[in-house]
């Protein structure tokens, strides 16, 4: 997936004594998509069970598991409630598998997004590859193997939660697209000017990460910005942003600090995104606090509100350099 959190881990639940495991994408609002690990074949659609839709998806050649065996693996997906893959389709590495979803008993969007995923090692056909009852009458696929011993993590993915697996990574990308932090260091990332719907959906996507967020008003909606971020929070901003249709950039010029200000303002200074008097307003300091300066241009001061990045841009007319 373009981006991983555990919501159920193996051997737990209605995971009793098996090895599947669930993941969500990006957020729990959104539905994201799956992709192919390996080249290979659906040679089994299962449409008629009451619990979830089921595909099976088998490798067309031996493949390197992550933790160094080599062999067929055969990988079973469930809860895609719109399956639009058909038996016997072959899909080269990357190519969509399917989505997350909410199947359940004969309906969709029944549970919250995600993908039940098992991988199976060993060669299969649509009779063997089937669910039977374990020990603990919980249905499973057969010969399981761990998911962090059949996949690697590749480039393109980002793992939001991984439940404290021991991820293999590898510098390969799964699909065309690679999405890169704008840092290595925490930064604020600004999504765009939104609307109001896309502004809750990028609220709650920050809440789940437990990111700052803020939306100012703007011409035309509301300016969203997300963080301070980590590099891989980075990656799913951007990832969340495109799927919205924005190109979220940088927030902010500089993460080094160049000295330190005093607000000499009577009354509530603005602090803007940009250093001009025609940039939006995202919040307001007042006389007597002091910041850290990240940045400097034309007469004005990038000041860090929250200690770690996070800020904007005041006029140098009212502060005064302490430091």
């Amino acid at each position: 997936m373009d981006s991983m959190r555990l919501t159920q881990a193996a051997n737990v639940g209605s995971h009793k004594g098996s090895l599947a495991t669930d993941w969500g994408g990006a957020s729990p609002l959104t539905v994201d998509p799956t992709y192919a690990p390996f080249d290979g074949t659906i040679i089994r659609i299962r449409t008629d069970g009451q619990n979830s839709h089921e595909t099976y998806f088998q490798s067309d050649a031996p493949v390197q598991f992550a933790n160094g065996v080599v062999d067929y693996l055969m990988m079973t997906i469930m809860h895609d409630d719109v399956i639009d893959v058909k038996e016997g389709q072959q899909l080269k590495r990357g190519e969509k598998l399917g989505d997350e979803g909410g199947w359940y008993r004969g309906k969709a969007a029944q549970l919250a997004n995600h993908a039940h995923v098992e991988f199976s090692r060993g060669r299969y056909t649509k009779t063997t590859a089937r669910q039977t009852a374990n020990s603990q009458g919980v249905y499973c696929s057969p010969n399981q193997v761990a998911i962090e011993d059949a996949l690697f993590v590749p480039a393109d993915c980002t793992v939001l939660n991984g439940g404290g697996l021991n991820w293999r990574y590898t510098d390969e990308c799964l699909t065309e697209e690679s999405i890169k932090p704008f840092s290595g260091e925490d930064v604020v990332v600004q999504i765009g000017v939104a609307s109001s719907g896309d502004v809750h959906l990028l609220r709650q996507f920050a809440e789940g990460l437990k990111l700052g967020f803020s939306a100012t008003p703007a011409e035309n909606g509301e300016l969203v910005l997300i963080g301070p971020a980590s590099s891989g929070d980075q990656i799913a901003c951007i990832r969340i942003g495109r799927k919205l249709g924005f190109e979220p950039v940088q927030y902010g010029t500089s993460t080094d600090k160049q000295g330190r200000v005093e607000i000499t303002a009577d009354i509530g200074l603005r602090v803007r995104t940009g250093a001009n008097l025609q940039s939006i307003q995202i919040s307001s300091v007042h006389d007597g606090e002091q910041y850290d300066v990240l940045d400097e241009q034309n007469g004005w001061y990038f000041i860090d509100i929250s200690g770690k990045g996070a800020g904007g841009w005041v006029c140098g007319d009212y502060v005064k350099e302490v430091a």
